[in-house]
């Protein structure tokens, strides 16, 4: 079906979950289900300004896997997507979003799971191994390590808060391709609506970012030349899990000399570069969501 706007409807393939924060916020996830699994579910963790909808094909083809189906579960943090803007911006920090996650996996009765974290949720992840270990089968880093590029950050900077409202998604798709070209070279023009489609939101006769602006004052006091605080002692609590990190080869957050520490750090840790793709890659091509489907079964068969 399609809208006036040229916006298309299709049935959803999860469940919204809404659940209520240690500080009586209310926040969503999705939850891509299958009754008929016992296997490890998986929880996505999205980027500083992004959302659960980032994984909406890695998630249906888990939860419809021939051969392993599994639950998994997507969140929005406080700010983003579905839930709730938080009324004190000094609240979007990890520490306060760790215990967001603890109430969702709370919501839905999760002992452990596998978690995929990209950027920030990855850094999520990290601060996860060290406060609550024991809710850890596995995890999935997806173009962040404990060392940040600073000249990322500092592109970052440039646009996130700066909201530019639009009143047709042709234009929200043109301002995505600007900020983020360079860095997608192979994107199709199907692949640019949907990243325009995660990213914006529409509200009435306008269409806007779909995450709070006041998230931009994270990245104050950020300077070109700054070197941000890294966390090798939270990678390195990682170890004792399967670890799996992915890094677009043209990535301006996790530089290739970071990635390769991480791996001298972590001999068992396995790898991805998905080329011509920069920060994050997109976690939908055939190929990539095999690569990932062994690391989760071999994750699996460890917890047997």
């Amino acid at each position: 079906m399609t809208k006036d706007d040229g916006e298309t409807e299709k049935d959803e393939l999860w469940d919204t979950l809404k659940f209520t924060s240690q500080d009586g916020l209310q926040l969503s996830a999705r939850i891509y289900e299958n009754q008929k699994s016992n296997w490890s579910p998986i929880v996505c963790l999205p980027g500083l300004t992004r959302n659960a909808s980032d994984f909406d094909e890695l998630a249906t083809y888990f939860s419809r896997h021939k051969h392993r189906p599994r639950k998994v579960i997507s969140l929005d943090y406080r700010g983003r997507g579905a839930s709730e803007y938080d009324p004190n911006p000094q609240n979007y920090t990890p520490l306060v979003e760790i215990q967001d996650i603890l109430a969702a996996l709370v919501s839905m009765n999760v002992e452990k799971a596998i978690f995929l974290g990209t950027s920030r949720g990855g850094i999520l992840a990290m601060i996860l191994a060290v406060l609550r270990p024991g809710i850890i089968a596995g995890t999935i880093l997806n173009d962040i390590g404990p060392e940040i590029d600073v000249s990322g950050l500092a592109r970052l900077k440039t646009y996130i808060g700066h909201d530019h409202p639009v009143e047709r998604w042709q234009d929200a798709i043109a301002l995505v391709k600007l900020i983020h070209g360079r860095f997608f070279p192979d994107l199709t023009e199907e692949d640019w609506d949907k990243f325009a489609r995660t990213t914006f939101e529409k509200q009435g006769k306008t269409i806007k970012s779909s995450y709070d602006p006041r998230l931009a004052r994270m990245l104050d006091g950020i300077e070109s030349d700054a070197t941000p605080p890294t966390l090798w002692a939270q990678y390195r609590c990682l170890s004792r899990f399967p670890v799996l990190a992915i890094r677009g080869g043209l990535s301006d957050i996790l530089s290739e000399a970071v990635f390769e520490r991480m791996y001298e750090e972590n001999q068992n840790m396995e790898s991805i570069t998905v080329e011509r793709q920069g920060h994050a890659p997109f976690l939908a091509s055939p190929k990539l969501l095999n690569r990932i489907s062994g690391f989760v079964s071999r994750v699996d068969d460890q917890l047997e």
